[in-house]
């Protein structure tokens, strides 16, 4: 009797096991960015940091991206004149940390392309009061919009 349970034992043991689904794995390669403006470009995973050459990395769990917008406009004086005395544009360096997700498991394996993109948003004329003349300036906002794409072949 103690043979035969342990012998059911063993053979759903068995197919349990055999039945076992097994999880794919994921692979990363980034395109490097055109832009020149883009600098100090970072992407990482729960492990380690991933080259942008083009090539794919083995790549776990999550997606983190960062780099830095070089001498962007940050703000542009409307309707500019040299009476004003004042540049036209102001720049500055602006820093982008997004976190792009975590990679959707499968039973097949993933390989992921990531290109690089931002966005720039003009907004509202503002009106500056305590500039002597008074004016009116444009912020502007810059957004990461990298695009994340996948497919099951290299």
């Amino acid at each position: 009797m103690i043979k035969a349970i342990c012998f059911l034992l063993f053979i759903s043991t068995l197919i349990i096991t055999s039945c076992k689904k097994e999880e794919g794995r994921f692979f990363l390669r980034i395109i490097p960015p055109a832009d020149s403006t883009i600098s100090s470009l970072t992407v990482s995973d729960a492990q380690k940091t991933i080259q942008a050459d083009s090539n794919y990395y083995p790549v776990e769990k999550y997606l983190k991206i960062n780099y830095e917008l070089h001498q962007a406009i940050k703000y542009e004086i409307k309707d500019w004149t040299s009476s004003i005395p004042y540049n036209q544009y102001t720049y500055e360096d602006v820093t982008i940390n997004e976190y792009l997700g975590e990679f959707e498991k499968g039973e097949k394996d993933k390989y992921y392309t990531l290109i690089i993109s931002y966005r720039i948003d003009k907004g509202e004329p503002i009106l500056n009061t305590y500039a002597n003349p008074s004016y009116y300036f444009y912020a502007y906002d810059y957004y990461d919009e990298s695009k994340l794409t996948w497919t099951e072949n290299p």
